[in-house]
């Protein structure tokens, strides 16, 4: 892989979750990554832009959201989602609020920045380790799924799984 990147960016309503999760495909399959690290890595950036469709401008006018893709070098690749809402943090759903666990289950790393000027999440992938991809749809049907726990809500969000 060249060095690339992806920066793309749309006001935060319902109907861009579509043609930005599209650029970002267009991205990868650019990059010739096997299609089912592919599917992974947009299940796992496209929960991390359902949250802040869902969650950032709640209450408010939508902002913008944006997504960064860049290969960090010959064996990564660095997903983010960003916004300028508000973080909220969410009374316990037992029935919700796995987006954060897949995320950890499936990217290489995960960070969750929060802060007056919104909501980073940046995701981590292993470029060189595709063949052995765990797909969302496969961990989804295998594996026990375990809530975590939010340390804390100010600053960088720990989330031990």
């Amino acid at each position: 892989m060249g060095a690339c990147e992806l920066r793309v960016g749309h006001l935060a309503t319902p109907d861009c979750a579509m043609p930005l999760r599209h650029a970002l495909g267009a991205f990868l399959r650019a990059l010739d990554l096997e299609s089912m690290f592919c599917a992974d890595v947009l299940s796992v950036a496209g929960e991390a832009l359902a949250n802040t469709l869902e969650h950032a401008y709640k209450g408010h006018a939508p902002g913008m959201v944006e997504i960064y893709a860049r290969e960090e070098n010959a064996e990564q690749l660095l997903v983010a989602v960003y916004d300028h809402g508000t973080f909220i943090v969410h009374d316990r759903n037992p029935e919700r609020g796995f987006g954060l666990v897949i995320m950890h289950a499936i990217a290489g790393a995960v960070s969750l920045e929060t802060g007056n000027d919104g909501t980073r999440v940046q995701l981590l992938f292993d470029t060189s380790d595709q063949h052995d991809c765990v797909s969302a749809y496969e961990y989804a049907v295998t594996e026990t799924v375990h809530r975590p726990q939010f340390l804390t809500h100010s600053g960088t969000i720990s989330v031990p799984c």
